[in-house]
């Protein structure tokens, strides 16, 4: 093989290493106040032996932005169809706003809805994306821990994350990221699946997944979500 055949090729493949590897980031979510980002989410799940399909669309505003980081948004949802055993239902949902406040490290830490039911804090925990300590790039892992809040209603939860790739996504640079989440004790709900989260400012840019024995109206149910972002 022709010597500058074979210094140009290697000279592409430690380009194309390099590229895929990058820089190891310190990863966490960057906000300011007013920031937007709309989303349009997707929830299949069994209910009774029917077939139930949720989607609406969300917009998620940042309100407030505290010295240390910590950060608190409004969730509105909007435009809710329901499907059940193939037949849309009539009326679907009212538009709601929650309120999220979220901790530094991705914990969220209150929240404020007009339609509680006391499980909120456990989906939320479970799917919380809890940032890594230390800097991040493709292959590194990472785990944390949520301690059992008995006033919240939440066990304790141990998530486990790992970076698979640096992709771009809908002009964002991101890391495809797996993780999983489990409780403790009796309940035993857990959730994994794949984000898509931006490089920079740790923005959800796409997420899909499945939850088991997740609490629903009171009751332990399986589902399927996805949620993207639109642009």
């Amino acid at each position: 093989m022709n010597k500058t055949l074979v210094t140009a090729t290697a000279a592409f493949i430690v380009a194309a290493l390099a590229s895929s590897a990058g820089q190891a980031v310190a990863l966490k979510r960057v906000v300011k106040v007013g920031e937007k980002a709309s989303y349009q989410m997707v929830i299949d799940l069994d209910f009774q032996g029917q077939a139930v399909n949720v989607k609406f669309d969300t917009v998620h505003t940042v309100t407030k932005v505290n010295e240390d980081g910590s950060y608190a948004e409004t969730e509105e949802s909007t435009a809710q169809v329901v499907t059940v055993g193939g037949q849309e239902m009539p009326g679907g949902a009212p538009n709601e706003t929650a309120t999220m406040t979220y901790a530094t490290d991705g914990t969220i830490t209150m929240i404020e809805s007009p339609s509680a039911t006391g499980d909120e804090y456990r989906l939320a925990t479970l799917s919380s994306m809890i940032w890594p300590k230390a800097a991040v790039d493709v292959k590194s892992k990472w785990e944390a821990t949520i301690k059992a809040d008995e006033k919240k209603g939440t066990p304790e939860v141990s998530h486990k994350y790992e970076v698979l790739a640096r992709e771009d996504l809908m002009g964002f640079m991101v890391f495809k990221i797996s993780y999983s989440s489990q409780e403790s004790g009796e309940s035993s709900a857990a959730s994994a699946g794949t984000a898509w989260v931006d490089v920079k400012t740790g923005l959800t840019v796409k997420i899909t997944g499945a939850m088991q024995h997740v609490p629903i109206m009171g009751m332990p149910m399986d589902l399927k979500f996805a949620m993207a972002l639109r642009k």
